[in-house]
C-alpha cells in the first residue's frame, strides 16, 4: 500500500506541475527501479554508496537494532546498478 500511494504522489506531484520530483527510496533491486521509469517523466538514479557496517553502526547508535535485519536483507537483495541505469 504504501508503494502504491508513493507512486500516486509522484505522478500527482508532476501531474500538478513540478519540473522535478525526488523519491528517497533504497530500490535494492533493478526491478524496483525500473518501476519508477515512465514515459511521463525523465529517470535519474543517484546512488549513495554507504558501507554496510557504517548502516549497522548507525542503527545501533539510534537504539534502534530492528534496522539491522532490514540491513542485512538489503544486502542480501542488492543488485548493483548498471551502467546503463546511471545513464537514464
Amino acid at each position: 500500500m504504501v508503494w502504491y500511494v508513493a507512486q500516486v504522489m509522484v505522478r500527482a506531484l508532476f501531474g500538478s506541475g513540478h519540473e522535478k520530483v525526488i523519491l528517497d527510496a533504497c530500490n535494492v533491486t533493478e526491478k524496483r527501479r525500473r518501476e519508477w521509469l515512465s514515459p511521463q517523466w525523465k529517470t535519474t538514479f543517484k546512488l549513495f554508496d554507504t558501507d554496510p557496517e557504517v548502516c549497522r553502526q548507525r542503527a545501533r547508535a539510534a537504539c534502534n537494532s530492528d534496522l539491522l535485519i532490514a540491513i542485512d536483507r538489503m544486502i542480501e537483495e542488492w543488485e548493483q546498478p548498471s551502467s546503463e541505469e546511471m545513464r537514464l
